[in-house]
């Protein structure tokens, strides 16, 4: 087994690495996962449980964070798999190898799983749409057959192995297993916790089963601990302090009365101890000061175990005590306009109303750490807005965010190709005209416009340099012939050329020859002059006073911010076309791909913003994955579409991997969102989380539990007891968009 599944030299030189050296060492054997199995070993003593727990953990956490269905870890062990049952219950499933023998050696075992693997490969070449066929028919067959044998895990090992088998008697002429050994498969793979654990798991287990199911039909009230929470100890109420429940004598004599493996609190109590659930400081209890219902205070002597032990359904209910009101099941959830964010994993859904009648914050900010499912997130509310009819905007200035083959992945190639146009900026160009105007309005509603579209991709400007800037698109724009347009060229001409222009020596001697006559002194009437000689006038006499070495200074200062943008701009070319025209032209989900800087982005996000702006009937939504780098200043386009979105229809989606303080910038901004989803937050980020959540120091264990696609949401979600959204946090799992195409018609936009 050594031989054939490790992924080092081990019969050379590298030993399999062992479950309970560490979290690098089993990091590192991921590291070298080339065919998607990785190999470990358990050689722990009993004493070092809670090692192999960490081990066990890292490598399931690991290991779900490649392509879904490529990775397999195996560990060899004698007593993991008691370990298993209690830290990771969902996510293993054993091989019971008692009796087996392989006396081939490990190199001749490598050659001979070698040179088979090179056959299969032959044999699916050569006959690739009968092996299709054949996995398309039979993998229904026995799965159907087999789940009366077993479920889960252990469910889809079997059927892989009856597949298997039938593909090499199929295609191969080969029997791996005998008819025996085959009929004996469902035997040797045990995922039945009841199978594995000792004696102290099976007590517990049951104890754990039968408080579960209390708490789940309400026999038993559990209360969270508070400041001057009122508590009565009467055999019917727990106490919940993080991931800590405080539980009275009584109850635990309660619960063992209809307990089958035992019957005395002493055995329950030491299985406890032994198995680390219980804490404590006075005896085997924990001394607790709380005020009775009358508020007279009374000190409890209380048992202090760990939630670890309850169902995993029984811990999400505690952890969202007012979930009943947002969760809907399948057949209930509203039809119109209602966006589905996480679920339970139990068949119950939570939302929100999209509603803009109501101008409601629709702005979304998401952040976690890396490989957890952010991006993943994101492709299901991007295509769940596309089923609302929103138009959906995505840009992408990394090469992994949003590329074809993630969104095939998180969501399907058939609804991709049908729905999604994939631009390419740095191949294909900027795919509008950044600098178009509109020559039915006034020349101020021009400049403005234009002025924001800079400024998104220079960045924050002084009053100064603000001013100069305004003074040359008004030059540009005036002197701008009917059927011309805005480039580059004639921006930065203007720039260079504004000062030059009236202070050049032949320039100031054509000026000053008709005007110094009449400007014997500054209180000459220059309303007698026309506007052009009027501003010369004003110029010079600025000059003769000393004003423009500070003009000149803040000329050239705004010429170096504005260069670097303009030379990207025509490094990537530009459309002659408005944003209007490029939708009509491409799909209703529009991703736009760049690796030209962030500055482009902003300055396609400002125009895309004016265009919705005037374009209201249709709501748009915009997606940014890793904003950091983009433009957060007072008139950055992102601090307008938070601001002043809902107005014109259109909702901000951005992400990043660290949760950002207030008293930055982007946190300033992003901290407005009216939908904050938290996935597993970073080590830098977990106090300003739990502070968000407003959560207790004791909660901090909530995010150690978090796995893949585990999401917490901030927001207002639809309450279905007041029919409302209702400000309120929620914990569950990313809510998967299911394609279907008569469901998804309707999402069309026109």
């Amino acid at each position: 087994m050594t031989a054939l599944l490790a992924t080092r030299d081990i019969t050379n030189k590298d030993p399999v690495p062992s479950v309970e050296s560490g979290e690098k060492a089993v990091l590192k054997e991921n590291e070298l996962n080339w065919d998607g199995i990785c190999l470990y070993a358990d050689r722990s003593f009993v004493d070092e449980e809670k090692k192999v727990s960490t081990g066990l953990k890292t490598i399931v956490r690991r290991n779900t964070n490649g392509e879904k269905g490529r990775n397999l870890a195996a560990v060899i062990s004698d007593k993991a798999d008691m370990i298993a049952a209690k830290s990771i219950p969902n996510d293993f499933f054993v091989i019971n190898t008692d009796g087996v023998e392989v006396t081939a050696p490990a190199d001749w075992v490598k050659y001979v799983f070698g040179e088979f693997e090179t056959l299969i490969v032959s044999t699916i070449t050569s006959r690739g749409a009968e092996v299709k066929a054949f996995f398309r028919e039979q993998v229904p067959v026995f799965r159907s057959k087999l789940a009366n044998v077993c479920q889960g895990k252990a469910l889809d090992t079997l059927v892989m192995f009856y597949t298997a088998e039938f593909f090499f008697r199929r295609f191969m002429n080969i029997s791996i297993l005998s008819d025996e050994d085959l009929n004996d498969a469902p035997s040797l793979i045990v995922c039945d916790i009841e199978k594995l654990l000792s004696l102290d798991e099976f007590q517990v287990h049951d104890f754990a089963s039968i408080l579960s199911e209390r708490i789940r039909s309400a026999v038993y009230e559990v209360l969270q601990k508070r400041n001057n929470i009122r508590f009565d100890d009467d055999g019917k109420s727990l106490l919940l302090d993080g991931d800590r429940l405080f539980i009275s004598a009584r109850i635990l004599r309660d619960i063992i009365t209809s307990m089958k493996s035992i019957r005395q609190i002493e055995t329950l109590i030491s299985a406890l101890k032994r198995l680390g659930y219980l804490e404590k400081t006075d005896g085997n209890t924990n001394p607790v000061v709380l005020h009775n219902s009358a508020g007279e205070s009374q000190r409890l002597y209380l048992y202090n175990i760990s939630i670890e032990i309850l169902d995993a359904d029984v811990v999400y209910r505690l952890q969202n005590p007012d979930m009943d009101a947002f969760m809907f099941e399948k057949s209930d959830i509203p039809q119109d306009d209602f966006l589905t964010i996480l679920n339970d994993g139990n068949g119950h859904y939570a939302g929100k109303k999209v509603c803009y009648n109501d101008e409601e914050n629709g702005h979304f900010y998401i952040t976690g750490q890396s490989g957890w499912g952010k991006s993943y997130l994101l492709c299901q509310l991007l295509a769940k807005c596309f089923k609302l009819g929103h138009r959906v905007v995505a840009f992408a200035s990394s090469k992994t965010s949003f590329t074809y083959e993630k969104l095939c992945c998180s969501l399907s190639k058939s609804f991709v190709d049908k729905n999604v146009t994939i631009y390419d900026l740095d191949q294909e160009g900027i795919p509008i005209d950044l600098f178009g105007i509109d020559r039915n309005v006034n020349l101020t509603v021009n400049k403005k416009l234009l002025l924001g579209v800079l400024q998104a991709g220079i960045g924050e400007l002084s009053p100064q340099q603000t001013n100069a800037l305004r003074k040359v698109l008004s030059k540009v724009i005036t002197d701008l012939d009917d059927n011309d347009r805005i480039t580059c060229d004639s921006i930065i001409n203007k720039l260079n050329g504004i000062d030059k222009e009236f202070f050049t020596t032949e320039n100031v001697k054509d000026y000053l020859e008709p005007l110094l006559d009449e400007l014997e002194d500054c209180d000459y009437e220059l309303s007698k002059l026309n506007e052009c000689d009027r501003h010369n006038c004003k110029t010079i006499l600025r000059r003769l006073n000393g004003g423009g070495n500070n003009n000149s200074t803040t000329l050239e200062s705004l010429l170096n911010r504005i260069e670097p943008l303009i030379e990207d701009i025509e490094g990537c070319g530009m459309a002659e076309r408005s944003w209007s025209e490029f939708l009509r032209n491409s799909n209703n989900i529009v991703v736009i791909r760049t690796e030209s800087g962030n500055q482009i982005i902003d300055m396609m996000l400002e125009s895309l913003y004016n265009y919705q702006h005037d374009n209201p009937q249709v709501a748009l939504d915009v997606f940014i994955d890793e904003i950091q780098n983009q433009n957060f200043m007072e008139t950055s386009p992102i601090r307008k579409i938070m601001k002043e979105g809902r107005n014109s229809h259109i909702s901000f989606y951005g992400a990043t991997q660290d949760y950002y303080p207030y008293n930055t910038d982007l946190g300033k901004v992003m901290g407005k969102a009216g939908v904050q989803i938290f996935l597993k937050p970073s080590s830098n980020s977990e106090s300003l989380v739990l502070a968000e959540l407003r959560y207790r120091k004791s909660e901090l264990y909530r995010f150690d539990g978090m796995e893949r696609g585990d999401i917490i949401v901030k927001a207002n979600l639809f309450n279905k007891k007041l029919g409302r959204n209702v400000p309120t946090i929620l914990s569950g799992h990313v809510d998967d968009f299911i394609f279907d195409e008569e469901n998804v018609r309707d999402g069309i936009v026109d």
